[in-house]
């Protein structure tokens, strides 16, 4: 091959898209019994998920297949570095809030170097905030250096609140 031909071969085209997922990501509905059918409280479910998210033995990207994934209480992502959490595609992976007035759907605590993409939040107009990422100032990592990317916000008063609860 001409040195030409091999210095633009890796790069992708206009139209190439990253789509995964990948055999090595968790499915939280096989591996946790999330349902994501609208009705179903996949709270539990999906709690059980991110608390083994950051632990040893466990895949550090959780992966999201199409669906509306109802939850009634905050989910908590805490202490964790390098983690993902990705939605097949933003427009049809929801979360919709089904919890008391003015809540808080998911919250970042002492989380860095993560990502969270292609994820619908819907407050359902009666969340306060789609994600509080607030470090509480107990764990070893300091909320930085996080990706929000294809994400989107709707019915909450905020998309993204950032340390309200102390740093980050």
């Amino acid at each position: 091959a001409r040195a030409a031909d091999l210095a633009t071969s890796s790069v992708p085209g206009s139209s190439d898209e990253f789509i995964g997922p990948f055999p090595s990501w968790t499915n939280v509905k096989t591996a946790y019994g999330a349902v994501g059918d609208g009705v179903t409280d996949d709270t539990a479910a999906i709690q059980k998920a991110l608390n083994a998210l950051s632990t040893g033995g466990h895949s550090p990207v959780l992966y999201f297949p199409a669906g509306t994934y109802q939850i009634t209480a905050t989910l908590v992502l805490a202490h964790a570095i390098d983690i993902s959490l990705i939605g097949e595609d933003p427009r049809l992976t929801r979360f919709v809030w089904g919890g008391k007035a003015n809540g808080t759907m998911l919250y970042v605590n002492g989380v860095a170097y993560s990502k969270f993409s292609r994820l619908t939040f819907d407050g359902s107009s009666t969340a306060l905030v789609a994600v509080d990422q607030s470090w509480d100032g107990t764990s070893n990592y300091f909320d930085t250096g996080n990706e929000y990317s294809d994400d989107y916000f709707t019915n909450t008063g905020y998309g993204i609140r950032g340390g309200a609860i102390n740093g980050g």
